[in-house]
């Protein structure tokens, strides 16, 4: 096998009496001959290895592959050396299984996440994918770690036990990282590299911005502010990205009464009011839907007498609410707040949602956590409620991850 004579090699173990075929290092040579073939079937050619001889450029030698030390280094070596390897994925995985004595074919019926080892695998296969700039291919390798979170989070328990036991032995050197936390610095690591090398192909900053999701689910919680920017960077740039899409701010003319019977009272009170309003065209001051006073909100609401205008102003007012440092004074304007902030939630209509939190994402102080978490729950429960559960979920995320750092 050595020399790279596998048909020779597997002959030598079929001539070998039937009571020696089950011997775990029968076996074990079996393995390595399978991966050593799978490894020659990564190659562009159709030929086989059985079918060389020696000096056949195999990509990773069979010598290569005994005498590795690593699994998963050998793995990367592999791809490294077949630069389209990360195209056959089943293959790749089932060399994994073959090295690591695992007898099943699992690794050929599917290409799921299933095991940590999977996840590692994936995750090397992530960085072939976009080292060779397929970040198509490689945004699937992320999606399919994003479905395994079962073994991520089994996956991360491991992670977080042995960063406890590193604080308690810091004088210790060398400690081995087991494979969890291997497993789960390779996956971050390398959606950071995706989210990165994609750059700013038109129609693609949703896709990073998941990818960059699950990076932050995993990285460690020095790692969260520095992909916070990232992430910050590239929402900004899907927001200037729907500038054209920003008006109507509202599809629904009932939504927008709903809202409006909650600012400013019934539509009785508002009819007793009209001699009040402002003629259409006229200016209103924005700046004065800056507070939490019931009254001057419900005046300034008054004075608009046209639908884009008052939308305008429930998006000033949501902006001040959600990125200002201060706090309602009174009980009374509290439970205004929170009945404004209920309403656009339950009655507002998708886009319209969706306006008010890009509006909202574009002013947000990103290092005011306190602000961060507050606003992002909210976004939740907007997505959430219009059917958007993958955005819900997103905001979730982040707003999980700034109540993380606030509690640091």
């Amino acid at each position: 096998m050595d020399g790279g004579l596998m048909r020779a090699a597997q002959q030598c173990l079929d001539v070998l009496p039937a009571r020696w075929q089950d011997d775990p290092a029968v076996q074990h040579e079996r393995q390595l001959i399978d991966a050593a073939h799978l490894t020659w079937t990564l190659q562009q050619s159709g030929s086989s290895i059985f079918n060389r001889g020696r000096g056949a450029d195999s990509g990773v030698l069979p010598i290569e592959i005994r005498l590795a030390a690593d699994l998963y280094e050998l793995i990367k070596c592999i791809l490294d050396r077949q630069p389209q390897g990360y195209k056959k994925p089943r293959i790749v995985k089932e060399i994994a299984n073959k090295l690591r004595g695992v007898n099943e074919s699992k690794g050929l019926r599917n290409l799921g996440v299933g095991s940590v080892s999977d996840a590692f695998v994936t995750g090397l296969l992530l960085d072939a994918a976009t080292a060779q700039r397929d970040y198509s291919a490689a945004y699937e390798f992320a999606r399919q770690l994003g479905n395994a979170r079962t073994v991520l989070d089994q996956a991360l328990k491991a992670v977080e036990a042995y960063r406890s036991a590193q604080l308690l032995h810091e004088a210790r050197v060398g400690i081995e990282r087991p494979v969890e936390v291997r497993a789960v610095e390779q996956a971050w690591t390398a959606c950071v590299r995706l989210a990165d090398a994609w750059g700013d192909s038109s129609g693609v900053g949703e896709k990073r911005l998941e990818v960059i999701s699950l990076a932050l689910s995993l990285c460690p919680t020095g790692k969260i502010p520095e992909l916070l920017k990232l992430w910050n960077q590239v929402q900004t740039d899907v927001l200037d990205s729907r500038a054209d899409v920003l008006l109507p701010w509202v599809e629904s003319a009932s939504a927008e009464a709903s809202i409006l019977d909650v600012m400013v009272g019934s539509q009785h009170e508002v009819a007793e009011d009209q001699g009040q309003r402002s003629v259409a065209g006229e200016s209103v001051d924005f700046e004065s839907m800056r507070t939490f006073d019931p009254a001057i909100i419900k005046s300034s609401l008054r004075q608009a007498s046209d639908s884009h205008t008052r939308c305008g102003l429930l998006m000033e007012w949501l902006e001040f609410a959600m990125t200002t440092a201060k706090e309602p004074k009174t009980d009374k304007a509290a439970a205004y707040k929170a009945r404004v902030e209920a309403e656009i939630v339950q009655k507002h209509t998708a886009k319209a949602c969706k306006v008010l939190a890009d509006k909202v994402v574009l002013q947000l102080d990103q290092t005011n956590y306190f602000a961060m978490e507050t606003f992002y729950a909210f976004l939740a429960r907007c997505l959430e409620r219009n059917g958007d559960s993958e955005g819900a979920e997103q905001a979730g995320v982040r707003s999980e991850l700034a109540r993380g750092i606030r509690r640091c």
